[in-house]
Parts: C-alpha cells; structure tokens; sequence
C-alpha cells in the first residue's frame, strides 16, 4: 500500500536497494495502519524514505493531510485517534491511557496490578479491557485458554501516552510499573517467560535507577539469571554499573550484587574486573558480618581461580570457603565446597582423591533430600583433549570445551548431586572408563527426570553426546546434541543453544559434513559475537578452524584463530592463549614455516608450563620435536 501511495503521489518513486530498508522501517514503526502509511507516503517526495523513518517519534506532528477529500477527522492521525478516544466511556478513557505506560505486551493480572485505583475499580479493570479490545484500541494475541497477552500498537500507544502525560498520572503510574516488575521477576527467577516482558523490565529498571536506587540494584541481582541465559551482557553490565553507582551505600545488597556483577564480568571473559569484585563483595560482607554473602565470595574466587588454571589457588579459597561454611552450618555449601575441591584434586592429577570428594559431596547433597535451600551451581568439567573427543593426530585444536553452566546459578541440592554425578563421568571418560561414565550419565540424567529439570537434562545429553563421540558414536553424538539442542531452544537458554550448535560444528567436521559444519559453526558464532562471550567464541572459532584446517584450508584456519586470539587477550587465561598459539603454528607447519611454528610452539608450550598443564607441554614438546626432525631429514637428504 505504502509503495502505491507513494508512487501515485510522487510519480517515478520506486522501490531500490537504497530505500528498502528505510520503507521497511515505516512500515514496521506505523504498525501498518492504512491511515498512516497514505499519510506517509504524502511525505515521502518531500522529506525522502530515510528522514522520514527518523522522525517518525513525532509522527502526529509529520503526518499530517491537506486534502479536502478525506472526512476532517481523517487529516491527521492525531485528529484520528482524537476522534476514537473521544467516544470512549470515562473508564475506557482511565484505562487506556494508563496501558501506555507498558513497553511491549502485557497481561491481565499486569494491568489489574499496574493500572487500578484511582478511578479505576480493582475488579472492572478486565471488564474495561475487554471493552477496549472489542473498539480495537488494544490488540489481544491469541493465546492458550488461560493466558493472554495484549499489546497497543506503537501509534496508538505514542498517542495514549500523550494523553497520559496530560493527566499527570505518569510518575505515579511509573513506579506502580517498576514495583510490579520487580515482583514479577522475583517471581519467575530468570524463567524463560520473562523474556516477553523484556522491554518492560528495562523501562522499569531505568524508573528505579532514578527514584529508588537500592531497588534497582536489587532489581539488578534479581536480572542477572536472565541476562545470564540470554547473555545479554553488555546490557548487564550497563546496568550494574548504574546501579552501583547510584546505590553506593555499603550492605548486604551491595554485597551480592557485586557477586552478581562480578558473574556477568567472568561471562564476558573481563576475569580482572570480575576478581575485584568478588574481592570487594568479600571485604564488605565480612565488614558487615554477612557470612552468607561472605562464603559465596570465597567459593567464587575459588572457581575464578579454577576457570584462570590457578588450581593452587582456588584450593586455597575452597579451603577457606569450606571452613567458613562448617563453623556456620551451611551444610549444602559445605557440601559444594567438597565437590570443588574434589574438581580441584582431579585438575591437580590426583584422581583417587578427586573421586573420593566428589563421591562425598553426593552423599552429602543426598543427605539434604527435599531441603528447599539453593545454592551456586557447581563447578564443573568443561574440557577435554581432542584425543578423548574421538579425534585422531593431524592439524587441529588439541582442546575441546564441550560445556558449561552459568556462574553463580541457583539450583536445588537435588540438582546439585546430579551435575556432581555428570562431573564424575566426566573423570571416567578422561581416564578411558566409558562404561562407568555411561552408567553415571544415566543416574545423573535419572535425577533430572525426577525433579523435571530441564537444563540438566540438557547438560547430561552434552556429555552423553561428547562420550559417544569419544567412542565413535557420531550418529549417537549427533542425536543426543540434537536433542539438547532442542531442549535449549524451549528454556530460551542462548549460550547453551549456542554450545550445541558449536558442538554439531565439531560432529561434523568428524563426519566429513563439512557443509552442515559450516552452518552450525556459523550460527554459534554469530550468538556468541552479538553476546560479547569470549569463552564460547573462542572456542568456536577452535572449532571453526578445525574445519579449516580438515578442507585444507590454511588462510581461513588462521583467520579463525587470529580473532581467538585477539578475543582471549582479555581474558589472560594461559592456556587457551597457548591452545590458539599451538593452532597458529599448525598453519605455520601447513605453509612450510618452520621457524614460525617452532616459535609459536614454543610460546605456547612456556604458557602450559606457567599453568602445570604436562599434557599441554607433552604436546607441544612432540610437535617441536617432530619439526626438528623433519628439518634434520631435509637436511640429510641434500
């Protein structure tokens, strides 16, 4: 309609690569209304596609219609709308220009918390809605039986917040809005269902920063699952930063939300702001004696410890963590405490103590039984060595990072022993013992049936995909990846849809699907760029090289591990440094550069030293000894 208006009105207008997307944009910001886009399209000769869609906030002013042919009403859209709302009963008037205040869609039991009182009686507001929908001023989304959502389109909304602005209700009506958001996500604790009420949540949020910034730094905390699965992390950033600076009062609520603030940090791969404050948030709980606060520090810097390959030092806070837990009875902390040092001990390469401990924590979760209390999720086993993937020698990334939950997570003790038991089949599958680890999948997904969690679930698929793999399984790897898969999608969990994908990539570059590898690969990296999350692009972009280096392919191989490169730098994390630098002197080995790729090597060898990784070394010392000996063959045969 837009274009046929616009053709009629300027004759030789016509749709091109130049204004397609600004006309899209029109399109999309008048909802589509016909009154509206034969307006615009009176505009679009004089003001052009691109000004046009800009300044479409003050549409009521822009467009506007001189005809005398169209009824009075119809010249603008203001007049329009004007018209509508001036037939409206005093309560539809009441209500209508409070649903303004929502950003997106909203549901019944919002608008009866947000838009009642003060004129508006509790129980008419769904009978007022109603009445609203039947005059087309509000849009009802089909739903299911019980639930539905509704929305004012964006012109209509522009206008009822005019009205609203008008009656000087909106500061009133804003902080109900901001105090029901907060009660809503308390409520849903990061559930998927939040994320149709994301544009609420944001509006709400910048209402707390400016009158109650204590809550919003609560609201912050409360946000950080969300943003977690969604990884939305610059966005988390923002706003922790915000709230933080507005709330700089020193308590508890400072305290965990620089634990929270810290979590989005170490997401992102920034592990130096994340230490400073998870050592902030500890120095101010033990100033104010919040020993909950204090103990979920100590257990942080411990895993920050173990994700940096410092496993000296997060024993040493594990230790001090679980000593606090014991003198304050904190039984299911004291119990993840055992379990990360059982994580520890098996990093350190002491594997019957490793096994002991962990057995331990599950005794100890098991012992809690139905106890409502949550703690962080556990610490968990998050790579492995190619050759343990089912990969044979040749070019190629020696370390795959096949999974890994979300920082300071709450989950139920119950779910607690279940990814203990996916730990503990991971030390089987490191050590060769596939039975045994197949046999600890099953009890660990068994768990996760009982209590219906869904993400563990998913979790135990991953590691069943990456045992079939190491077994060379690949249609049972790619079955139960895609079944994870799957399982994401539905939790609207980002990162781990993002994990899957790179996981298929890794499958099919194995199978020789080297198209499906692309694709997968693709789309994971394309997740992880829009996120910021360096751990999960970096170890895509292994992966993405992978696939280079098995089509032959030396420039796209170097391409991939440039950026790895260049986005692990942040993080300082050695042996992932060392695992790309190893990558770059594959490439090296493949144009014939020898000099290179023993440098490399070498460097990348020093850092698995600097972090005790024998394997890492072993690796690197076996490929600059090949290298030396193919340069002595060379030599010998002149």
């Amino acid at each position: 309609m837009l274009l046929e208006r616009a053709a009629a009105a300027a004759p030789g207008f016509v749709l091109d690569e130049d204004n397609a997307a600004d006309l899209a944009r029109i399109c999309l910001r008048l909802d589509g209304l016909p009154l509206a886009l034969e307006l615009a399209a009176g505009r679009l000769a004089a003001l052009g596609p691109a000004t046009l869609a800009e300044r479409l906030d003050d549409r009521f002013r822009v467009l506007r219609s001189d005809s005398h042919v169209s009824p009075t009403r119809q010249h603008t859209l203001a007049a329009t709308l004007q018209w509508s709302h001036d037939l409206l009963e005093h309560d539809e008037r009441t209500l209508f220009r409070r649903l303004a205040i929502f950003a997106g869609g909203f549901d019944l039991e919002a608008v009866e918390s947000v838009c009642s009182g003060r004129e508006l009686d509790d129980l008419a507001t769904a009978d007022v809605l109603a009445r609203l929908v039947e005059k087309s001023l509000v849009v009802a989304d089909l739903g299911s039986s019980r639930e539905r959502r509704y929305r004012l389109l964006e012109t209509v909304r522009l206008y009822a917040r005019q009205r609203l602005d008008e009656t000087g209700e909106t500061e009133w009506l804003a902080g109900r809005h901001a105090r029901w958001a907060l009660a809503h996500a308390e409520a849903q604790h990061g559930s998927p269902l939040l994320d149709r009420d994301a544009a609420n949540l944001r509006v709400a949020l910048n209402t707390l920063l400016e009158i109650a910034p204590s809550d919003a730094l609560r609201f912050c905390v409360v946000l950080e699952p969300f943003w977690l699965r969604r990884i939305d992390l610059d966005e988390a950033q923002k706003r922790f930063g915000q709230a933080l600076a507005a709330a700089p009062d020193r308590t508890s609520g400072r305290a965990e939300a620089l634990l929270a603030a810290a979590a989005i940090d170490f997401r992102s791969g920034a592990v130096a702001p994340a230490r400073a404050r998870m050592e902030e948030s500890h120095e101010l709980a033990s100033e104010i004696g919040d020993a909950r606060v204090q103990w979920r520090a100590l257990q942080f810097l411990g895993e920050l410890g173990l994700a940096n390959d410092a496993a000296d030092v997060a024993r040493s806070w594990f230790e001090r963590a679980l000593d606090l837990a014991r003198n304050e009875g904190f039984t299911a902390a004291e119990a993840l405490c055992v379990h990360s040092l059982g994580i520890v001990h098996w990093v350190l390469g002491d594997r019957a103590r490793a096994e002991e401990q962990v057995a331990r924590s599950i005794e100890l979760f098991g012992e809690l039984g139905d106890s409502p209390e949550l703690i962080p999720s556990p610490v968990n086993i998050v790579e492995i060595r190619a050759n343990q993937a089912g990969r044979g020698a040749g070019p190629g990334l020696r370390v795959v990072f096949q999974d890994s939950l979300q920082p300071l997570l709450q989950i139920s003790c119950s779910a607690a022993a279940g990814y203990a038991l996916a730990n503990q089949a991971g030390i089987a599958r490191a050590e060769g013992e596939f039975v045994r680890a197949r046999e600890l999948l099953h009890e660990s997904a068994a768990r996760f049936a009982a209590s219906g969690d869904e993400p563990g679930k998913a979790a135990v698929l991953v590691r069943r995909a990456y045992l079939d793999l190491a077994e060379g399984d690949l249609p049972g790897a790619r079955a139960a990846l895609e079944d994870a898969l799957e399982l994401r999608r539905s939790q609207g969990d980002r990162r781990g849809v993002g994990l899957a994908l790179a996981g298929l990539g890794f499958i099919d570059t194995t199978a020789g699907d080297y198209r499906s590898a692309d694709r997968h690969l693709r789309d994971a990296r394309d997740i992880f760029r829009r996120a910021g999350d360096r751990w999960a692009l970096a170890s895509t972009l292994w992966r993405t090289a992978d696939l280079a280096f098995a089509r032959g392919s030396a420039d796209d191989a170097e391409a991939a591990l440039q950026e790895a490169r260049s986005v692990l730098e942040v993080t300082q994390r050695d042996r992932w440094i060392a695992n790309t630098l190893a990558g770059l002197a594959e490439v090296a080995i493949l144009r014939g550069d020898t000099a290179r790729a023993a440098a490399l090597l070498s460097e990348a060898g020093a850092r698995y030293a600097a972090r005790d990784d024998a394997a890492g070394v072993m690796d690197a010392e076996e490929r600059l000894a090949a290298l030396q000996t193919e340069a002595e063959s060379a030599l010998s045969a002149l």
